[in-house]
């Protein structure tokens, strides 16, 4: 199996997960489990979009990489941890994307992309909290993780 199908049947086994804790909290609609299955889903988001990040550092070359991508592509590809969350995860499926040969819609104008970026929000506050409520997580906010996360997936998918 070559690395683009490994990135794609780990990301499709994370959703799988994802999907199933997610089931669990709208049965038990406890705080904790909300707030565990965020946890969950950005963690999964950073390990998947890590190995993407990796596998196109070791399948283009150097020069392929500055030939095809714009600087917040090439940083993102740098691991440069001073772009936001959110543009990280723009940025590398960009990247992957023109780095594939594919054709992508901008991801900021794709369907359901401020579920994912909403999600990105709760994620800062849960994690960065600011007073004793920023930990709470909605059963609103629970709603959005499935949209937020079909995004993220299909702009996955598309990239690859």
């Amino acid at each position: 199996m070559n690395a683009d199908k490994k990135i794609i049947a780990f990301v499709r086994r994370q959703l799988d997960e994802i999907t199933a804790a997610s089931e669990k909290i709208r049965r038990t609609n406890e705080p904790l489990s909300r707030r565990l299955v965020l946890a969950l889903s950005f963690a999964t988001y950073e390990a998947a979009f890590h190995l993407i990040r990796t596998m196109l550092r070791e399948k283009y070359s150097e020069e392929e990489r500055a030939g095809k991508l714009n600087r917040q592509e090439l940083k993102v590809l740098a691991e440069d941890r001073q772009l936001s969350t959110l543009n990280r995860f723009l940025a590398t499926i960009t990247a992957a994307g023109k780095l594939n040969g594919k054709s992508l819609d901008n991801p900021r104008s794709v369907p359901w992309f401020t579920a994912f970026e909403s999600l990105v929000k709760v994620r800062h506050r849960v994690t960065h909290p600011k007073t004793t409520t920023d930990t709470n997580v909605s059963e609103t906010e629970v709603q959005r993780f499935a949209q937020g996360t079909l995004w993220l997936f299909a702009r996955i998918s598309d990239a690859f």
